[in-house]
């Protein structure tokens, strides 16, 4: 069973350095979906602006549910 705990070695300049586990390195070489273009990405944050029930013509608003 792999340990519950992240998993650090030292550095080459004694900093701790967290690497990764065989199933976090299986994990990373599935294909990942490509990222939203500009207006792909502005839709899905009004979207889910207008389902909190908030103003879409507000910037604020819509700058504050921003997709990273």
């Amino acid at each position: 069973m792999p340990p519950q705990y992240p998993s650090f070695r030292r550095g080459r300049n004694g900093a701790p350095v967290l690497y990764d586990s065989d199933a976090g390195r299986q994990h990373k070489e599935i294909d990942w979906f490509p990222p939203h273009s500009a207006t792909q990405n502005e839709d899905l944050v009004k979207e889910c602006v207008m389902e909190r029930g908030g103003d879409v013509h507000d910037r604020k608003d819509v700058l504050g549910n921003v997709f990273l």
